[in-house]
């Protein structure tokens, strides 16, 4: 997922008036397993992943 992704998604829900309090991005997504599998896979990455701040 493109840097700034979760966080979008993220604010776009506050937005929505859906309730956010308990949500913390560092805990609910990385990158760690796409880019294992790029790496297996030989596959070059042109974007920047998200972060743990989203």
């Amino acid at each position: 997922m493109p840097a700034g992704g979760p966080k979008t998604v993220l604010d776009m829900e506050k937005q929505l008036g859906l309730d956010t309090s308990a949500i913390d991005l560092s805990k609910t997504f990385t990158n760690d397993y796409a880019q294992k599998a790029n790496k297996d896979a030989g596959t070059k990455v042109t974007t920047t992943p998200a972060g743990s701040d989203g």
